[in-house]
């Protein structure tokens, strides 16, 4: 029996359960059975529960129309040199030929007659790694083709692993256990074996006894059909620096799949912004910074540049519902060390589905291939184009100071008119701002030019599906949010100098008909909540208690009555006092 089989001829990594489990009611058959299949579960002796013995599960569907399928099929020969290809160096010159070219052109072909295709992580630790593919298909005629191929690729794949990793691995057939899956024979015969037989003590169809155990000392691969299902699973004894290479690639790879996830809502965001940057106000008694402080150290003696520093975002993480900055260095740049898998990822309440502008930032050439989480919102630097580098104790830049500097932050009671004051507006995607950079990637001035409006216009007003028609619908403009913690559109067509006006915290005249002009968007989820302070209700006043006072001895009770000759009326309750409704915000 290899290492690793278990009794009664289950192959060592273990099979992929015939019978599907019962779970999911929501996804479609396809996807469930895949899911229930891999998901195995394990009986806890002692609680006994059943336990997942997989720690990630993912599912997909592959539908594909006529068109593609006719396309896979013609291109089958095609994409199978591109397959062999991907073997790289003189490893892949040396195990090309020994690929059975035929089966793996029906396998290509047969792509389409895959129903679902799944994948599960059944252990991650620094001395074992596990994971299970598994594939479905239509036919089982297919998926006799894809074992055919299989068994051919697997002991190319170990061999691989060997030149490659340093991985002694070797290859099974769950249904026929006693033996490994050997290298294929090449075309012409191998070591004076005209006409590819097979050398002695090798039986037909490549398979050969498993005599070395060394060579399967680091894991094994099995391969288990079962009628339309075929799945490979793998365990392997990783060595140290390969762990560490694993964790360093899944580290990257979690907070981009987790990104993505984050997009698959179409919802917008915002509210929950606003509503951060009002917690961070009640919280500091002041607006964040625009670009966070980061120390010198010894071998530095200039000032670190504000895009070399963190975003005013990281500040309100922890405002966020899943939002989580505990292990943010506050001291390093946004993309570096521990940092930079924070910086890949997405951010939902500073990206906005409506403008289709990229959620990720990419740099030419940059190491990091998988990008950056954008943001769409920046912070209100002032009027000026440098508006983030006003000092707060220059006079000549008081009145042009808007709520967000370099090195400078707004208190509250600076602000002097919040509800007609920007802290957030919306940009459009050209200029590549990674949300967790400081610098002008995350705060901007305006400009003092007459048409200074522009370069922030990337939407249409959010008209509610089915809503009552306004005359807002169909314009362009951008959103805001604002000091009082509102949402409003700003329409393309506000004058000039109204906008500047609104970017500046030191106004001292009210806008007329301010409501008007930059109407106020509701949360998609209901009525925005008030952000201001929210009085008491007054507790009812209830009348007290006066005991009845008894009649004299000897005569009856007698009621009054409303009018001659009609019953005596009830007293009418007391009405409660109601309670005063909360000063609505202007």
């Amino acid at each position: 029996m290899p290492p690793g089989a278990k009794p009664g001829g289950t192959p060592p990594g273990g099979a992929v359960p015939s019978a599907p489990l019962p779970s999911y009611l929501t996804v479609s058959p396809d996807i469930k059975a895949m899911l229930d299949r891999l998901e195995k579960s394990e009986k806890d002796e002692k609680t006994s529960k059943n336990d997942l013995a997989t720690l990630i599960t993912i599912a997909t569907e592959v539908k594909r129309s006529p068109d593609e399928l006719q396309h896979i099929r013609q291109e089958a020969d095609a994409t199978t040199d591109q397959l062999l290809r991907l073997i790289p160096g003189p490893v892949g010159d040396l195990l090309r030929p020994l690929a059975d070219r035929p089966s793996l052109v029906k396998a290509v072909a047969g792509i389409g007659d895959v129903k679902a295709v799944g994948l599960a992580v059944t252990d991650f630790k620094e001395d074992k790694f596990g994971a299970i593919v598994a594939v479905e298909t239509k036919t089982e005629n297919t998926t006799k083709d894809i074992e055919k191929s299989l068994k051919n690729a697997a002991p190319i794949a170990a061999k691989l692993a060997e030149a490659l990793l340093g991985l002694k691995l070797q290859a099974f057939d769950a249904n026929n256990p006693g033996v490994a899956l050997a290298l294929p024979m090449p075309a012409g015969g191998v070591g004076g074996n005209p006409g590819g037989a097979a050398p002695a003590g090798i039986p037909p169809g490549g398979v050969a006894p498993m005599l070395d155990e060394d060579a399967g000392k680091d894991g094994k691969l099995v391969l288990d059909r079962r009628v339309k299902l075929i799945s490979v699973s793998m365990e392997v004894s990783p060595t140290v620096p390969l762990y560490q290479q694993a964790m360093k690639a899944v580290e990257q790879m979690v907070p981009v799949v987790k990104g993505d996830a984050e997009l698959v809502s179409a919802r917008s965001r915002i509210h929950e912004l606003a509503s951060a940057t009002q917690l961070y106000l009640k919280a500091k008694g002041h607006f964040p910074r625009g670009a966070l402080p980061r120390s010198l150290d010894a071998a530095r003696g200039i000032d670190w540049r504000p895009d070399q520093r963190l975003s005013w975002v990281v500040d309100l993480l922890p405002y966020f519902s899943e939002g989580d900055a505990g292990s943010i260095d506050r001291e390093g740049g946004w993309n570096e060390g521990r940092n930079l898998a924070h910086a890949m990822r997405i951010i939902p309440q500073v990206i906005d589905p409506r403008i289709h502008s990229p959620a990720r930032v990419q740099y030419p050439g940059d190491a990091n291939s998988s990008g950056y989480g954008a943001t769409h919102y920046i912070g209100m630097a002032g009027v000026g184009l440098d508006a983030a580098e006003y000092s707060s104790d220059d006079a000549a830049t008081a009145k042009k100071r808007g709520v967000f500097g370099y090195e400078r932050v707004t208190r509250k009671d600076e602000v002097k008119i919040p509800a007609q004051t920007i802290v957030l507006i919306m940009v459009p995607g050209e200029h590549k701002a990674p949300w967790m950079a400081g610098g002008g990637a995350t705060v901007r001035g305006v400009s003092e030019e007459i048409d200074c409006v522009q370069a922030f216009v990337c939407t249409s007003y959010p008209a509610k599906p089915g809503g009552l028609k306004t005359k807002w619908d169909g314009k362009r403009g951008t959103l805001a949010v604002m000091a009082d913690g509102k949402v409003r559109f700003i329409p393309a067509d506000v004058d000039p100098a109204i906008f500047r006006a609104m970017c500046t915290v030191a106004q001292t005249e009210r806008i007329a008909r301010f409501a008007d002009l930059c109407p106020m968007i509701e949360s998609e989820d209901g009525p925005e909540l008030k952000s201001g302070p929210i009085t008491p209700p007054v507790p009812p006043v209830i009348p007290p208690v006066v005991p009845p006072v008894a009649p004299p001895a000897g005569k009856p009770e007698v009621k009054p009555a409303d009018k001659a000759g009609e019953k005596p009326a009830d007293k009418p309750p007391v009405p409660a006092a109601t309670p005063p409704k909360a000063p609505s915000a202007p």
